[in-house]
């Protein structure tokens, strides 16, 4: 009997699967890398800014709207948010997060969708608005009715990643606070620098 050969995979956060089979060898030592590089790296905007750069290369003949659809893509975009929620810059989705995604496909907007199913408008909203829990029954009761139900879905092993030192930290909130000010006006940034320099001290860095 001939044993079938079980196929390599990555799973994503959101329960993907995506085949390694699908990348070329040179897609598959970046990949190889970029486990490497997270591994060794606390730093999820360095790590973005690294492979963000090489990404286009990798995909010669695609445009860059195909290379987000990419397997290599997909798999670096969710090392990269595995590495924001390990260091507290994220989170991952629950249930909420999903339900919401569920209304906007099938109905667009929340009113509709209470309308239909004779839901409180306000209730819904606080639930979304993670004010509010869903018990499981009605959970299930919700998604049944539109269309859905609960599965268990696996998400893979969690990447080794290391633990953030409080410089990391520090230098990190620094660069999104510099970032948080680059999209205000000049004025307005002025005045917020202002404000925490007398209440904190000085923020370094180029903003």
């Amino acid at each position: 009997m001939l044993k079938t050969k079980t196929r390599e995979t990555y799973r994503t956060l959101g329960g993907g699967a995506v085949t390694l089979d699908e990348l070329t060898d040179d897609q598959r030592a970046f990949y190889d890398q970029a486990r490497r590089f997270a591994a060794e790296c606390s730093d999820d905007s360095r790590f973005a800014n690294w492979w963000v750069k090489q990404i286009l290369r990798l995909h010669p003949g695609l445009s860059r709207r195909e290379v987000t659809e990419a397997p290599l893509y997909r798999i670096l975009s969710d090392m990269e948010n595995r590495m924001m929620i390990a260091a507290g810059a994220a989170r991952p989705d629950d249930y909420r997060d999903l339900l919401a995604k569920v209304i906007r496909k099938r109905h667009k907007t929340r009113a509709a969708v209470c309308k239909e199913l004779g839901i409180d408008p306000s209730y819904l909203s606080q639930v979304l608005n993670r004010k509010k829990n869903l018990s499981l029954p009605k959970l299930e009761e919700l998604l049944w009715r539109l269309g859905y139900r609960l599965t268990f879905t696996p998400i893979g092993e969690p990447l080794e990643l290391p633990q953030p030192r409080e410089a990391d930290d520090a230098q990190r909130e620094t660069g999104r606070f510099s970032r948080l000010l680059g999209t205000l006006s000049p004025q307005e940034a002025d005045e917020m620098q202002q404000l925490i320099e007398r209440e904190f001290g000085r923020i370094e860095g180029d903003w």
